[in-house]
């Protein structure tokens, strides 16, 4: 599906003005994407007045990390140009351990090829040096699709699509089928063979 899709079909009123936001992905820069809507958010609030003024955004797009971004802002449309500064809290506390974790013995600091050994096994094992999994949870703790769907029923949101791939943990998609399904987690598919 095409951005100009999925644009072209949250245009139901092609009189009303829907402003979009497309975040593109890019790790550790999505941190740096969320400050500068936290920065924008302040500006809007003072042209209006107050804090929790509507959501300016009815339409989200954003891949890789730009997806955890404009999820979470989905996740949190109902509430406002709030949503910008728990974005940039979000990040704040943020801590390496809620993203991954690297399994390996206190033994391995001992020799450099057992380390290499080691890894290499693990990566074999689990296709990555690092388990993903904090992130995943973090994830379902800091994101409410049942919130994306309430954001789409009260018009705070319009349409999304967001795809944020998780190698061992599978994919959040959130994808808006209409006004009544928010989101899914899908599985990887099993191993070939």
């Amino acid at each position: 599906m095409s951005l100009e899709t999925i644009i072209s079909s949250a245009l139901t009123q092609p009189d009303e003005e829907l402003n979009a936001l497309v975040l593109m992905g890019g790790g550790a820069r999505t941190a740096y994407q969320a400050g500068v809507l936290h920065a924008l958010s302040s500006i809007l609030s003072l042209q209006g007045g107050t804090a929790s003024a509507r959501f300016p955004f009815k339409i989200l797009v954003g891949t890789s990390a730009g997806a955890l971004n404009a999820t979470f802002l989905a996740s949190r449309a109902s509430e406002g140009l709030q949503a910008f500064g728990q974005l940039a809290s979000f990040w704040a506390t943020l801590r390496s351990s809620q993203v991954y974790r690297l399994k390996v013995p206190t033994w391995i600091r001992l020799s450099r090829i057992a380390a290499a050994l080691f890894l290499s096994q693990q990566v074999r094992a689990q296709q990555s040096f690092l388990d993903n999994t904090p992130l995943v949870d973090t994830l379902h703790h800091a994101i409410s699709l049942s919130h994306i769907d309430q954001a789409l029923q009260e018009d705070s949101l319009r349409a999304g699509c967001h795809s944020l791939q998780l190698q061992q943990r599978g994919a959040l998609d959130v994808l808006p089928d209409g006004r009544r399904q928010a989101g899914r987690f899908v599985e990887p598919p099993g191993p070939a063979g």
